[in-house]
């Protein structure tokens, strides 16, 4: 009968000291560089040939630590991705604050007049001016413009929410197919990392078997 061999995660803190005892099999980091997408995609290509076209791929300590660092390498891909996500819509979201803003200001120098008006006869007159005076054409175009704008934003909004959920889900099967691949292994392996910029930069953590 097959044993079954569970994956243990053991955190070796090494405090203040620098770590030279240990050097990382991937270091991950807080900051997205390209020099860091670099590394990764780099990181990725030689796990990649090893546990798929390597003449050694196979059950074995290499191979195993190889689907160990690309299941790791999802989560990265996932940081990396989520913070592109995170710059495409802030330009968005600011201009739809924007045009939110310009509504605000054509209601408050257009219609909040008329509605603060003093006597029934002023208000009438004010409306009477901003049908006939040509306010009315010019507020109606502004604002059907920055609700257009606001629409437009939106649905690009809408459309990098559903590219970043496929390319989480892409992910998150990667990960699952790797990590089954470790656990269906029956190599010793061990393989650590560490996150710079982090609280946790001073930690090595390492999966071994």
């Amino acid at each position: 009968m097959k044993t079954s061999i569970k994956i243990t995660v053991f955190l070796m803190i090494f405090g203040c000291l620098p770590l030279i005892a240990q050097t990382p099999d991937l270091e991950l980091q807080k900051e997205i560089t390209p020099g860091y997408i670099l590394y990764l995609a780099g990181k990725e290509a030689t796990y990649l040939y090893q546990t798929t076209i390597s003449p050694t791929c196979g059950d074995n300590t290499p191979t195993m630590k190889a689907h160990m660092g690309l299941a790791i390498l999802q989560m990265a891909w996932t940081h990396v991705r989520g913070d592109t996500f995170v710059t495409d819509i802030e330009p968005l979201i600011d201009d739809i604050g924007e045009n939110f803003d310009s509504i605000g200001c054509r209601f408050e120098n257009d219609i909040v007049p008329i509605l603060e008006s003093e006597s029934q006869s002023e208000f009438f007159n004010l409306l009477v001016d901003f049908f006939e005076s040509g306010t009315y054409p010019a507020f109606r175009d502004s604002v059907d413009e920055y609700c257009f704008n606001i629409s437009d934003d939106l649905e690009e909004i809408g459309d990098e929410i559903e590219e970043f959920g496929e390319r989480l889900d892409v992910y998150l099967e990667l990960l699952g197919d790797h990590w089954d691949a470790v656990s269906e292994g029956t190599a010793d392996f061990e393989y650590s990392f560490t996150i710079i910029g982090s609280e946790y930069e001073d930690t090595v953590f390492v999966f071994s078997r």
